[in-house]
């Protein structure tokens, strides 16, 4: 069934622009920038407003009594409310607006008011056709510069125009000069839509370019065969790891993991079977994470390393042991090996950045967790070897 031409117009000049599974994402941000865009706009009217109270105060407008008191009630209500909005933007612009539900209320909030305002202003004051330009002006800036989705814009600028059109009927009758205003009127906010659509697809194609930059930064951190860090990502997350722990005074391990044997499991079952292999084994591995500074990564062909801040030696040792003991428990066939299945070989280097005289950098690090690797490898491999003041823990676990 083929789509109403509301829908299809919405989609257009909508959320076509942006794929699907980033259009709730889009909303959110679009919503978060209205909200800061209406900030000054509510100070502006909040202004306007209390301008207006006074220039009525001051009988500098020839009103009737009864409107003046109107009036006056009306603009003193109208200023109160812009300072109640113009604060709650200001904090939720402070707290980062925390939720999407606040923006969008906030905007339809400050949306209502901004039409009442011009609307009354051009009712209570100017009772006359000439007037209402100042209406039109303000229904046409809030559609060209606070851009709403197109359903939401579309309603905005059709009740604008309706009350434009039944305000001036109402006070000057219907002629050539009211018909004349309406579709005066009508042109301005049709270019004022159209506008906005313009500007929205702007936005939407700048928000579009931003998520596909974020995507290539993303796959080029990632391994494409594990989908887990890269080598790069990792010496990144080293490298922040190592300063908050120097400044916090917090251990940080490093741990260098290869799978034993791996070369000839791959000469022996082809290439695609050690993708697999791979694929089980950083899966296992993954499941060791316990928290989200910590980072499984794959600095080689068949080399992981596993990057745990806030964590010591004695704890690093005894999570690598399980991750270890897990890995044996796969149970993956490799006849090669001493147990006939896969294992691993696992080097840990433990300190507290800038109070280790040995290791005093990211680099001595890294080169220490792999030496701490090659040594479980020369003592039969399937162990955990953790590296100490220079030397090898004389105290390995694994078989």
């Amino acid at each position: 069934m083929q789509d109403s031409l509301y829908k299809r117009i919405s989609y257009k000049y909508g959320s076509g622009i942006v794929e699907k599974q980033y259009r709730q994402m889009f909303k959110e941000k679009n919503n978060e920038i209205n909200a800061q865009r209406n900030i000054p706009l509510i100070l502006v009217c909040c202004i306007i407003s209390t301008i207006q109270f006074f220039l009525v105060l001051y009988d500098v407008f020839d009103i009737t009594q009864q409107d003046r008191m109107t009036a006056l009630t009306v603009y003193s209500v109208f200023t109160e409310v812009f300072l109640v909005l113009l604060g709650w933007g200001i904090i939720q612009r402070y707290k980062g607006y925390a939720g999407r539900i606040q923006a969008s209320v906030f905007n339809a909030l400050c949306l209502f008011t901004v039409w009442a305002l011009s609307f009354f202003i051009t009712i209570s004051l100017y009772p006359s056709m000439e007037s209402m330009a100042f209406y039109i002006m303000a229904q046409f800036v809030f559609a060209m510069f606070f851009l709403l989705p197109a359903s939401i814009s579309i309603h905005n600028c059709l009740c604008a125009l309706m009350a434009y059109i039944v305000y001036i009927f109402y006070i000057d009758g219907i002629n050539n000069q009211t018909i004349s205003a309406s579709v005066y009127a009508g042109i301005c906010f049709v270019v004022a839509w159209i506008g906005s659509r313009m500007m929205y697809n702007v936005r939407a194609k700048w928000f579009m370019t931003n998520v596909n930059e974020a995507e290539y930064e993303q796959m080029s951190l990632t391994d494409s065969l594990l989908s887990i860090p890269n080598r790069r990502k990792f010496d990144v997350s080293l490298q922040l790891a190592w300063s908050y722990c120097s400044r916090e005074k917090k251990p940080l391990s490093l741990v260098m993991i290869d799978l034993d044997y791996f070369k000839l499991y791959n000469d022996k079952f082809g290439h695609s079977e050690g993708d697999k292999c791979l694929k089980m084994v950083a899966r296992t591995l993954q499941k060791s994470i316990r928290r989200e500074s910590d980072v499984l990564a794959r600095v080689g062909g068949e080399e992981l390393a596993f990057l745990l801040p806030l964590t010591d030696g004695k704890d690093a040792l005894a999570l690598m042991e399980r991750a270890r003991s897990s890995v044996e428990k796969l149970k993956i066939k490799h006849p090669i090996t001493p147990i006939g299945s896969v294992t691993i070989s696992i080097g840990i280097a433990s300190i507290t950045p800038g109070m280790d005289k040995i290791i005093a950098s990211t680099q001595a690090l890294y080169e220490a967790a792999d030496s701490a690797m090659y040594e479980a490898k020369r003592l039969g491999k399937n162990r955990v070897c953790k590296f100490s003041e220079c030397q090898y823990d004389t105290r390995c676990i694994g078989r």
